[in-house]
């Protein structure tokens, strides 16, 4: 499978735009309705993009971000989580166990958009050393289980917890009605 640059709109040449006789990007708002089999061939165009953008490699990291599950287009997981995903590990920030997470999220859908934001107001909150990490947490006393992204540094400061707060005030709105959870928290652990 060749690798191709992310692009943010599907684009349709002149022989697959049905409704131009110029090549453009197409907008949805001003076109007719798509018959099912455009829509279904457009469908996976455009999965193809998201998955051949997903597979480009992390130069310069150490470990690896995100993976996708795999890439066939059968698989049924939502693009809406590959692409919150994808967000978050464009943050730097670690996804150790991404199945358990994709999981998570085919269980509470509506934290799918919780996410990203609750992992970009952490990344403004700690300083470029400091190491987050999505993870989910399994109580093992209890049945339960929630996502969870850990703060890690090398050295902690005494601030750590009313930064840990100001994400938690910033976010409580993004989370409040979800029948999910996310916490933001440390296990006082070096980065991994």
């Amino acid at each position: 499978m060749a690798t191709v640059a992310p692009t943010s709109t599907l684009a349709c040449s002149t022989a697959e735009n049905p409704w131009t006789d110029r090549p453009e990007r197409v907008n949805a708002q001003e076109r007719p309705l798509m018959q099912q089999e455009e829509f279904d061939r457009c469908w996976r165009a455009f999965h193809e993009q998201i998955w051949s953008w997903a597979l480009l490699p992390m130069k310069g990291a150490d470990q690896t971000l995100y993976q996708p599950s795999c890439t066939e287009a059968t698989t049924g997981v939502t693009p809406r989580i590959e692409i919150a995903l994808h967000e978050v590990s464009d943050l730097r920030v670690l996804i150790p166990r991404p199945s358990d997470i994709r999981a998570y999220l085919l269980r509470f859908p509506d934290m799918v958009g919780a996410v990203p934001p609750v992992c970009r107001a952490a990344k403004r909150r700690f300083p470029s050393d400091t190491q987050l990490s999505l993870e989910l947490y399994r109580d093992p006393e209890i049945e339960d289980e929630y996502l969870t992204v850990y703060v890690r540094q090398k050295r902690y400061d005494e601030r750590i917890m009313d930064r840990i707060e100001a994400v938690w005030a910033e976010c409580e709105g993004a989370i409040a009605g979800k029948l999910g959870w996310i916490l933001v928290t440390t296990d006082f652990q070096p980065p991994r």
